[in-house]
């Protein structure tokens, strides 16, 4: 493919261990110049806590309740905040050379949230990018990302919630007072929404994949065709799975 070619992965609905390590696969894969520019969909199977790089386990997670309901705990490559993800979110991974984003780390939050913003404007919602990783809409937030810059590669994942349990959600995260204070509100739920909710709409995934494939091509001035994985990305996948995000040794490490 030509460098206004991306390739999109849309893996559907899938076991979290399979989800961290197919974003890394690809990561790698692009480093080493094996595949083009990717844009990866996907549904995690199962409730799932996303541990950012850096965070302690018993710090961000009710962790006796999320083992009592089988939340997966997953740590992904990127810094940032635990985000809890279930078959209600699409989640989306960009992943290219670094030298394809020439922007700051805020710019290209930026770059990537507005693509995400375009693409909903397709389906007639009027979102707005919050710093410094956010999407909102009616001021609240129905995007989050994170990003991580390693083998001369940018990854940024990031999640669109269509619909959302709230109960649930935050009865498995630990939000620190001192991330509330920063963020200007008293009760977490307060600051989140979906696109159900945000606009009484209900919207088909297939829907809002379109959508979004669309709204990258259009922020990015390039086409996305539909791919598959390599069959060294899936032997790569297999292999993270199995030393990597399948163990609690990476998933719970301190």
């Amino acid at each position: 493919m030509s460098d206004d070619t991306w390739r999109l992965i849309d893996s559907g609905l899938c076991e979290p261990a399979y989800t961290g390590a197919a974003d890394e696969a690809i990561a790698r894969a692009r480093a080493a110049g094996e595949v083009p520019t990717t844009l990866h969909l996907y549904t995690r199977r199962q409730p799932t806590i996303s541990m950012g790089y850096f965070e302690k386990v018993e710090e961000s997670v009710n962790l006796p309740l999320c083992r009592r309901d089988g939340v997966f705990i997953l740590r992904r490559v990127s810094g940032g905040s635990a985000i809890y993800t279930d078959t209600g979110q699409i989640i989306y991974a960009v992943i290219g050379h670094a030298g394809e984003f020439p922007y700051s780390k805020q710019e290209s939050y930026r770059k990537i949230c507005s693509a995400i913003i375009r693409g909903l404007s397709r389906l007639g919602i009027k979102a707005d990018f919050k710093p410094i990783n956010d999407v909102q809409i009616g001021g609240k937030k129905v995007s989050g990302s994170a990003q991580m810059r390693k083998w001369g590669v940018l990854l940024q994942h990031g999640t669109l919630i269509l619909n959302l349990d709230r109960e649930k959600m935050f009865s498995y995260l630990r939000v620190s007072s001192d991330k509330l204070e920063k963020q200007g509100i008293e009760v977490p739920q307060e600051r989140v929404t979906s696109l159900s909710e945000a606009t009484g709409r209900t919207y088909s995934r297939d829907a809002v994949v379109e959508a979004l494939r669309f709204g990258f091509e259009e922020e990015f001035g390039v086409s996305i065709i539909p791919g598959e994985l390599t069959e060294h990305e899936k032997s790569e996948i297999e292999r993270l799975i199995r030393e990597k995000y399948g163990n609690d040794e990476w998933n719970y490490r301190r």
